[in-house]
């Protein structure tokens, strides 16, 4: 897992800038945690590592903007 936070701007839609955490955890040993923040002030995904930088964008379903975490 990273050991440094990833810093990108979403190019595609909302053009914030977003800082990825990811870490090991126990009760995901496969994928980890990942945390996400948009503008380093709002946590915009909680939930395992998977690249993306909020649930909209990783499930193609803008009706999930504001969902933080996602027990899809």
């Amino acid at each position: 897992m990273g050991r440094e936070p990833t810093v990108s701007r979403d190019s595609y839609t909302d053009h914030h800038v977003y800082v990825s955490l990811e870490c090991e955890c126990a009760w995901e040993p496969e994928h980890g945690l990942q945390l996400v923040f948009r503008d380093g002030r709002t946590i915009t995904k909680v939930g395992p590592y998977d690249g993306h930088l909020t649930n909209a964008s990783a499930y193609g379903d803008p009706s999930l903007t504001d969902v933080i975490y996602g027990s899809r």
